[in-house]
């Protein structure tokens, strides 16, 4: 629980405005159609919290351990395999669904109808193993009625305890992606789907170490570059989406059963359309943008 505490210290440093709109490659009719504020800010790391995860990332024997076992797996038959994939599938519906309601969202199979999330087809990617990707199109319903569909959730090929929160991970992303503005600022369209994958190794009696990497990786970016593009935005977003949520779960762990009851309670307004997730964040002290201070 250390590193939770210590990766919840670190801080969001504003450094500019910037408008994503001027940035064709962030594809902007998707951002639109998610309701996301163009104007939003250019992101850098503060010294401090750089150090902390320096610091996180220096005890990496936990990390490595982890890796290991992740891809040290036996061989088994692919029908053994497959009912083993399916099961780690089902504790995922199981775990989500003991915590929300979650909504039907548009999917692709040979027709667009409504359905479960889990009713998503699942592929398989090989040589990733932490790593997940939702594939979605626009698409008319009714005349001049575009939503989003869902057509794909790309999970990885190796079978390991972190499959369950990595696949939540993209089921909460169908319940924040299919609702018009459920996030005003691009750089919090993570929040919710990190808090969720700890929340599942948390009620599993585990913590992935993956994060610290991530972190790691996307701090150390954006300390060397001041290069505006679609690899900066996507380490900015990180950046702020992860070190948020480990804030917000770190108030979540330390919190009584009615403060736990509370956060998932909000997260489900998220789900049903009555909160945006910058409320959410405006509930707990956590909305960074409204702390903004430009140091350029």
């Amino acid at each position: 629980m250390n590193f939770i505490n210590q990766i919840s210290k670190c801080e969001i440093n504003i450094v500019d405005n910037i408008n994503l709109l001027k940035y064709n490659e962030l594809f902007p009719i998707h951002l639109l159609v998610q309701g996301y504020d163009m104007d939003t800010y250019k992101i850098n790391t503060t010294n401090n919290s750089l150090k902390i995860i320096n610091n996180l990332f220096s005890d990496t024997s936990n990390y490595y351990k982890e890796a290991k076992r992740i891809t040290n797996i036996k061989k088994i038959n692919m029908i053994d395999y497959n009912k083993q994939y399916i099961e780690q599938l089902n504790i995922t519906k199981k775990f989500l669904e003991s915590k929300f309601k979650l909504h039907k969202i548009y999917t692709l199979n040979k027709n667009v109808k409504l359905s479960s999330p889990f009713n998503i087809k699942i592929s398989r990617i090989k040589n990733k193993t932490l790593d997940g990707y939702i594939e979605t199109f626009f698409s008319e319903i009714e005349e001049n009625e575009f939503k989003i569909v869902f057509n794909e959730i790309s999970l990885p090929l190796l079978i390991s305890k972190l499959l369950p929160s990595i696949y939540s991970h993209e089921i909460i992303h169908t319940q924040i992606m299919n609702i018009f503005g459920s996030v005003n600022n691009y750089f919090n369209s993570e929040i919710l789907p990190i808090f969720i994958e700890i929340l599942y190794q948390y009620d599993n009696n585990f913590l992935s170490t993956y994060r610290i990497q991530h972190l790691h990786y996307t701090s150390k970016i954006l300390s060397e570059s001041n290069e505006l593009n679609i690899n900066t935005f996507e380490n900015m977003l990180y950046y702020v989406s992860i070190i948020t949520a480990y804030k917000l779960f770190n108030i979540y762990s330390n919190g009584n059963i009615f403060i736990k009851n509370e956060i998932l309670n909000n997260i489900q307004f998220v789900f049903d359309s009555e909160f945006t997730v910058e409320d959410l964040l405006d509930k707990y002290d956590l909305n960074w943008a409204k702390k903004r201070v430009i140091t350029k």
